[in-house]
């Protein structure tokens, strides 16, 4: 996650694979299924800890998802992901969330 506005942004922390709402669809726009794992993973709402962390304009927090563990990105194909998440809107204000959204990535799955 990049800050790229002026301000700094407030952001919390708990498993990167339920921080974020990952959108992945095949070259067709169509949504990919959820694996076993990620449907199990992503239907439960436990957080067993939850961070608070600053971002200063242009800074970064690496953030590490390992996609085809919770989608069914097997295949050789192209997909797309989209990584969204929801901030609290100022740094003093915990209650009011705003969503904020990745930039749209193309992967391609080869044969090996």
């Amino acid at each position: 996650m990049r800050n790229v506005t002026r301000k700094a942004l407030l952001a919390f922390e708990s498993n990167p694979e339920t921080d974020y709402l990952l959108d992945v669809t095949d070259v067709a726009g169509k949504p990919v299924a959820l694996t076993e794992y990620g449907r199990q993973i992503l239907s439960r709402a436990e957080e067993v800890r939850l961070v608070t962390f600053t971002l200063q304009p242009g800074e970064k927090r690496l953030s590490v998802v390992w996609v085809n563990k919770l989608f069914a990105v097997r295949s050789p194909g192209t997909y797309y992901i989209t990584a969204k998440r929801r901030v609290p809107g100022t740094p003093t204000d915990f209650r009011k969330l705003i969503n904020i959204s990745s930039n749209k990535l193309r992967v391609v799955i080869t044969k090996s």
